[in-house]
């Protein structure tokens, strides 16, 4: 990874950055298939190569008045090999392959602000296409627009906190060709620190608006669009020594 960072102004900062990475296939995708007692629907592939990413981005981050924190990012990114689940028409059987190279461009806004004992409000939009370099199709299971919104409100002094998460994601294409329905995800949280030394508790409500829509399934699935799961609900407790 290579960095550029200018700050011609205290309370501004450009950069440019430029990256690369890669990704070994998993064992599920090196391996998996179904034998015995008699041949299934999948088959390995020990043979797969892994991805390899290339990436370019732009970001503008500047400090405004009333402790708020702006930033802009454009980037552009390179995806070569990538690891795709596909119907081999030799045998007809589901298989991991090295396919297609993908070309992603977006840009995304955030606002931050952070105040006394605690609170913090950051929102973010991004706008994005993702598509396949060999024929310019869009993929499957990328939406072109997302939205977050995340509020942390202090409700006794620095020990307890309420949050809540909104997430939003554009409908996107299916592997079926047909495109999914607008998601809208509200979770809350409700967490502790110090109330007991050494004590964190937390407890969230997941899907808090019971959204169903979901996201394209992939081409083990029977479904075009996988449900999302209802609402639910977590507890968490730590404890350190």
């Amino acid at each position: 990874r290579l960095a550029l960072i200018w700050d011609p102004w205290a309370a501004t900062t450009f950069k440019v950055l430029y990256g690369g990475a890669f990704r070994a296939p998993n064992a599920y995708e090196l391996y998996y298939g179904s034998y015995y007692p008699t041949p299934g629907s999948f088959k390995a592939n020990p043979d797969l190569d892994p991805e390899e990413i290339t990436t370019y981005e732009l970001v503008w981050e500047q400090r405004l008045p009333a402790n708020i924190r702006f930033s802009a990012a454009g980037y552009f990114y390179e995806l070569h090999d990538l690891v795709s689940q596909v119907v081999d028409p030799a045998d007809d059987l589901l298989v991991f392959q090295n396919l297609e190279n993908v070309r992603a461009r977006g840009l995304e806004l955030s606002l931050e602000k952070r105040g006394p004992a605690g609170l913090l409000a950051r929102v973010s939009y991004a706008v994005q296409t993702t598509e396949d370099a060999a024929t310019g199709d869009d993929l499957s299971n990328s939406p072109q627009q997302m939205a977050k919104l995340n509020l942390i409100a202090p409700l006794w002094k620095d020990k307890l906190f309420a949050g809540v998460d909104f997430q939003y994601y554009s409908g996107s294409f299916t592997l079926q060709g047909n495109k999914s329905d607008n998601v809208f995800l509200l979770n809350a949280t409700l967490f502790s620190q110090r109330i007991v030394k050494n004590l964190e508790v937390s407890a969230s409500i997941y899907n808090l608006l019971d959204e169903r829509n979901g996201f394209s399934g992939s081409a083990e699935h029977v479904q075009d669009t996988i449900p999302l799961a209802g609402r639910s609900f977590r507890v968490k407790v730590t404890y350190r020594f």
